[in-house]
Parts: structure tokens; sequence; C-alpha cells
């Protein structure tokens, strides 16, 4: 499979798959998806360099961990806003954990996880998406 048609593949998959933004309005998760095609394109076109086992490999491996952090996303998104900060920590622990492994994602937090999972908790929905695709920002 060529890197054009991994990204092709990968942005249909972030596309197709409804329950990566099922609990967010339309607004929200337009936003959610857009951003995931853009990581997700880059993350095929990285592949442009491998030869085809590693490009495969890589693919493989990249595609999921991107999927889970949207899915965290939405959840989050979706428990806002009457979230709790105890409940929204762990799916954020898990978008660090699975953006870290993402080698064109640059994942860092503001703060300590649970200020910020305290700080989501007062957000909306869209403002909690839309603060959690600005931190996990694409490496140069």
């Amino acid at each position: 499979m060529s890197p054009q048609e991994r990204a092709q593949l990968a942005e249909s998959q972030m596309l197709g798959d409804e329950s990566l933004t099922a609990n967010l309005n339309d607004s929200e998760a337009e936003r959610l998806l857009n951003w995931a095609v853009i990581r997700a394109r880059r993350l095929a076109m990285k592949t442009a360099t491998m030869n085809q086992l590693d490009g495969d490999s890589y693919f493989a491996m990249t595609t999921p961990m991107l999927q889970r952090v949207i899915r965290k996303i939405n959840k989050i998104g979706g428990s806002l806003p009457n979230g709790l900060a105890e409940s929204i920590l762990p799916d954020l622990q898990v978008i660090f954990e699975s953006a870290n492994h993402l080698p064109e994602l640059l994942a860092i937090p503001e703060r300590d996880m649970a200020e910020f999972a305290a700080e989501l908790a007062r957000l909306s929905p869209s403002e909690a998406v839309n603060k959690l695709t600005n931190i996990l920002t694409l490496r140069e």
C-alpha cells in the first residue's frame, strides 16, 4: 500500500466510524473529525520513507492509537457540561499516554493532570474539544 493509499484509508476510517464522535453534537464532532483526519493523513504520509513492511506496521500501530485518543476526547466532551473531574481524569491520562506513542503529536499537558481535568469539567463540550485538540499539536 502506498502512503497516499494509507492516507485515504486512514481518512475513510476516521470519517466512517460514527462511534468516534457519537457523544458530541454535529459542530463538535466536525471539529474533532477535521482534527483527526489531518493527523491521520500526516501519520500515513510519514510512511513515505519506509519500506512496505515497516510502513504497514507503522500504520497498523498508529491508526488505532489515534482512534483511541479521539474516542477519549469524544467521551470527555460527551460528559460535559456536567462532568466530574474525577471521571474525566482517567480518560485524560489515556489521551496523553496514547498521544505520546504517536510520533507526529506533541502532547504536553499545560499543568498537573488533576488540575487540567478540573478545568475541563467546567467547560462546555465545544470548549473542551477545542482545548484538547489545540494542546495535541503536530510536531514540526
